[in-house]
């Protein structure tokens, strides 16, 4: 099965890279909407 999908990617370069980009659009999209703060929440509940 692995076969097929390595035969798959070297004849359809196309579709992979299309594939590719759209995973690095969707990574760098949510990490962009990723809140980060600077200094740690330490109040109590």
């Amino acid at each position: 099965m692995i076969n097929k999908f390595i035969n798959y990617s070297i004849h359809h370069k196309f579709v992979i890279g299309l594939f590719t980009l759209a995973l690095v659009i969707a990574g760098t999209y949510s990490l962009n909407k990723v809140p980060i703060d600077a200094v740690p929440d330490i109040t109590n509940n």
